[in-house]
């Protein structure tokens, strides 16, 4: 056997990690849309308890509670949601490392070596305000941790109106 050659013993253990690290890897995804699809659940709970305040409450002061919740929530939220998207990328790279170093798979038949082409499906405007942006190629696990900081900005927004009303008023 040469020096990059494993025996059959190694490659049967190691399609087992393969296929195990897939399984995982698939697992893996569905928490992390779990996770962005509860949280948009959580914040529109947050927004309709704002705006159904009564008349026995002061708005300010419930705007004041419901902002720093929604802060909080997005702090745990942002890094619940890095945590399994750095997950989901371990498996990925473990895959990735058994097809190309240990097993030798051609590129072709590799699953996460080639990049998926998303710029098909992405409308052209889309694609402009992108470039014009200076983002070439967004994934979407990006946009996933992008939109949960956007709406932290959001809530600190909030917080900071709903203490001027409450000062001014």
């Amino acid at each position: 056997m040469g020096k990059n050659e494993i025996s059959q013993l190694e490659r049967d253990e190691l399609l087992v990690f393969l296929q195990n690290h897939s399984n995982l890897r698939t697992g893996q995804d569905q928490i992390v849309w779990s996770i962005f699809g509860a949280f948009w659940g959580t914040n529109a709970l947050l927004l309709i308890s704002l705006f159904s305040v009564g008349d026995q409450w002061k708005f300010e002061i419930v705007g004041i509670i419901i902002s720093i919740i929604g802060i909080f929530i997005s702090l745990i939220w942002t890094s619940i949601q890095i945590r399994a998207i750095n997950r989901v990328q371990m498996h990925e790279d473990s895959m990735k490392f058994v097809e190309k170093k240990a097993l030798i798979i051609p590129d072709e038949l590799c699953t996460y070596s080639i990049p998926p082409r998303q710029s098909e499906h992405i409308p052209k405007i889309a694609k402009k305000i992108l470039k014009w942006i200076g983002l070439k190629k967004v994934k979407v696990r990006q946009i996933m941790v992008w939109c949960s900081l956007i709406v932290l900005l959001l809530w600190v927004l909030s917080l900071t109106c709903f203490i001027c009303l409450l000062i001014l008023n």
